[in-house]
Protein backbone atom coordinates (compact mmCIF):
# COMPACT_ATOMS: atom_id res chain seq x y z
CA UNK A 1 0.00 0.00 0.00
CA UNK A 2 0.77 3.90 -0.77
CA UNK A 3 1.37 5.88 2.13
CA UNK A 4 -1.78 8.45 2.26
CA UNK A 5 -0.49 10.92 4.82
CA UNK A 6 2.76 11.56 6.91
CA UNK A 7 2.76 13.62 9.95
CA UNK A 8 5.81 14.85 11.35
CA UNK A 9 7.18 17.33 14.21
CA UNK A 10 9.69 19.17 11.91
CA UNK A 11 9.91 21.12 7.93
CA UNK A 12 13.43 18.48 7.35
CA UNK A 13 11.52 15.62 8.53
CA UNK A 14 8.60 16.40 6.08
CA UNK A 15 10.63 17.27 3.05
CA UNK A 16 12.65 13.74 3.74
CA UNK A 17 9.76 11.59 4.24
CA UNK A 18 8.36 13.63 1.00
CA UNK A 19 11.29 12.37 -1.30
CA UNK A 20 11.21 9.22 0.06
CA UNK A 21 7.53 8.18 -0.62
CA UNK A 22 7.41 10.49 -3.90
CA UNK A 23 4.64 12.41 -1.46
CA UNK A 24 3.91 16.13 -2.98
CA UNK A 25 1.99 18.65 -1.12
CA UNK A 26 3.22 19.34 2.48
CA UNK A 27 1.16 21.95 5.00
CA UNK A 28 2.45 23.19 8.06
CA UNK A 29 -0.27 24.14 11.01
CA UNK A 30 0.18 25.73 13.93
CA UNK A 31 -1.53 23.09 16.76
CA UNK A 32 -4.40 24.52 19.37
CA UNK A 33 -5.79 22.29 22.40
CA UNK A 34 -8.82 22.78 24.31
CA UNK A 35 -7.21 21.87 27.96
CA UNK A 36 -10.56 23.20 29.52
CA UNK A 37 -13.10 20.59 31.54
CA UNK A 38 -16.12 22.59 30.51
CA UNK A 39 -16.92 23.41 27.12
CA UNK A 40 -16.28 27.13 26.38
CA UNK A 41 -19.90 29.38 26.61
CA UNK A 42 -20.27 30.56 23.20
CA UNK A 43 -23.83 30.12 22.63
CA UNK A 44 -25.26 32.47 20.14
CA UNK A 45 -29.30 33.09 20.50
CA UNK A 46 -29.10 34.17 16.74
CA UNK A 47 -28.01 30.58 16.07
CA UNK A 48 -29.45 27.11 15.37
CA UNK A 49 -27.21 24.78 14.94
CA UNK A 50 -27.68 21.25 14.16
CA UNK A 51 -26.64 18.12 11.53
CA UNK A 52 -27.14 16.90 9.31
CA UNK A 53 -27.29 19.08 6.92
CA UNK A 54 -30.06 20.21 4.65
CA UNK A 55 -29.55 19.18 1.60
CA UNK A 56 -29.76 22.52 -0.15
CA UNK A 57 -27.30 23.61 2.26
CA UNK A 58 -24.73 21.15 1.27
CA UNK A 59 -24.58 22.32 -2.13
CA UNK A 60 -23.06 25.42 -1.00
CA UNK A 61 -20.64 23.60 0.68
CA UNK A 62 -19.64 21.14 -2.50
CA UNK A 63 -19.07 24.52 -4.37
CA UNK A 64 -16.61 26.15 -1.88
CA UNK A 65 -14.43 22.47 -1.53
CA UNK A 66 -12.10 20.81 -3.27
CA UNK A 67 -12.64 17.63 -4.71
CA UNK A 68 -10.36 15.75 -1.83
CA UNK A 69 -12.60 17.78 0.59
CA UNK A 70 -15.65 16.92 -0.58
CA UNK A 71 -15.41 13.45 -0.05
CA UNK A 72 -14.02 14.26 3.64
CA UNK A 73 -16.92 16.52 4.12
CA UNK A 74 -19.36 13.74 2.77
CA UNK A 75 -17.40 10.87 5.70
CA UNK A 76 -17.89 13.83 8.08
CA UNK A 77 -22.03 14.50 7.20
CA UNK A 78 -22.21 10.07 7.60
CA UNK A 79 -20.65 10.03 10.95
CA UNK A 80 -22.85 13.04 11.88
CA UNK A 81 -19.84 15.42 12.61
CA UNK A 82 -20.68 18.13 9.98
CA UNK A 83 -22.57 21.02 11.63
CA UNK A 84 -24.60 24.41 9.70
CA UNK A 85 -25.85 27.34 11.54
CA UNK A 86 -28.50 29.05 10.77
CA UNK A 87 -30.11 32.74 11.80
CA UNK A 88 -33.42 33.56 13.22
CA UNK A 89 -34.85 34.16 9.42
CA UNK A 90 -33.69 30.71 8.49
CA UNK A 91 -30.67 31.87 6.33
CA UNK A 92 -27.58 29.71 5.93
CA UNK A 93 -25.00 31.35 8.09
CA UNK A 94 -22.05 28.60 7.89
CA UNK A 95 -20.58 25.58 9.25
CA UNK A 96 -18.12 23.85 11.06
CA UNK A 97 -17.18 20.08 11.51
CA UNK A 98 -15.25 17.59 12.84
CA UNK A 99 -11.89 15.90 11.12
CA UNK A 100 -11.29 12.39 10.55
CA UNK A 101 -8.41 12.77 13.16
CA UNK A 102 -10.90 14.14 15.35
CA UNK A 103 -9.37 18.23 15.56
CA UNK A 104 -11.78 21.15 14.48
CA UNK A 105 -12.76 21.55 10.91
CA UNK A 106 -13.95 23.33 7.85
CA UNK A 107 -15.12 26.19 9.52
CA UNK A 108 -16.80 28.58 6.61
CA UNK A 109 -18.71 31.25 7.63
CA UNK A 110 -20.70 32.92 4.54
CA UNK A 111 -19.71 36.41 3.52
CA UNK A 112 -22.99 38.07 4.56
CA UNK A 113 -22.66 36.96 8.13
CA UNK A 114 -18.69 37.16 9.44
CA UNK A 115 -17.60 39.55 12.27
CA UNK A 116 -21.54 38.72 13.73
CA UNK A 117 -19.93 35.95 16.53
CA UNK A 118 -21.18 32.73 14.71
CA UNK A 119 -17.75 31.99 14.10
CA UNK A 120 -17.17 31.65 17.64
CA UNK A 121 -20.31 30.21 18.69
CA UNK A 122 -20.05 27.46 15.42
CA UNK A 123 -16.77 26.63 17.02
CA UNK A 124 -17.68 26.15 20.43
CA UNK A 125 -20.48 23.94 19.98
CA UNK A 126 -18.20 21.88 17.45
CA UNK A 127 -15.50 21.77 20.69
CA UNK A 128 -18.95 20.86 22.75
CA UNK A 129 -19.09 17.82 20.73
CA UNK A 130 -15.66 16.67 20.94
CA UNK A 131 -15.22 16.64 24.27
CA UNK A 132 -19.06 15.04 24.30
CA UNK A 133 -16.77 12.07 22.69
CA UNK A 134 -14.52 11.58 25.47
CA UNK A 135 -11.96 13.92 23.71
CA UNK A 136 -9.59 16.77 23.95
CA UNK A 137 -10.54 19.02 21.01
CA UNK A 138 -7.21 20.18 18.85
CA UNK A 139 -7.36 22.69 16.32
CA UNK A 140 -4.64 22.99 13.17
CA UNK A 141 -4.19 26.25 11.77
CA UNK A 142 -2.03 27.64 9.04
CA UNK A 143 0.99 29.55 10.17
CA UNK A 144 -0.29 32.82 8.39
CA UNK A 145 -4.14 33.12 9.67
CA UNK A 146 -4.57 35.20 12.37
CA UNK A 147 -8.04 35.12 12.31
CA UNK A 148 -8.27 31.78 12.64
CA UNK A 149 -5.56 31.69 15.39
CA UNK A 150 -7.34 34.51 17.46
CA UNK A 151 -10.32 32.33 17.51
CA UNK A 152 -8.92 29.51 19.13
CA UNK A 153 -7.24 31.82 21.56
CA UNK A 154 -10.75 33.28 22.35
CA UNK A 155 -12.70 29.45 22.78
CA UNK A 156 -9.53 29.51 25.24
CA UNK A 157 -7.39 27.46 23.37
CA UNK A 158 -3.56 26.74 24.20
CA UNK A 159 -0.95 26.57 21.24
CA UNK A 160 1.60 24.01 21.22
CA UNK A 161 3.99 23.50 19.04
CA UNK A 162 3.69 22.66 14.78
CA UNK A 163 3.37 19.87 12.58
CA UNK A 164 3.55 19.03 9.35
CA UNK A 165 1.12 17.00 7.68
CA UNK A 166 2.68 15.57 4.44
CA UNK A 167 0.13 14.26 1.53
CA UNK A 168 0.83 12.40 -2.16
Amino acid sequence: DAVRLFVADSAALADAAAQKYGLTRIEEYRIFSYLGSEAPATENPKLQIGAPAPEDDLSVFHFLCSEDDRKELEHDIREGRFFVGHDAEGNLVGCCGINPDTSLGMLEILPAFRRMGYAEALEGYTVRQILAMGLIPNGQVAPDNAASAALQRKLGMTEGGRLWFVWP
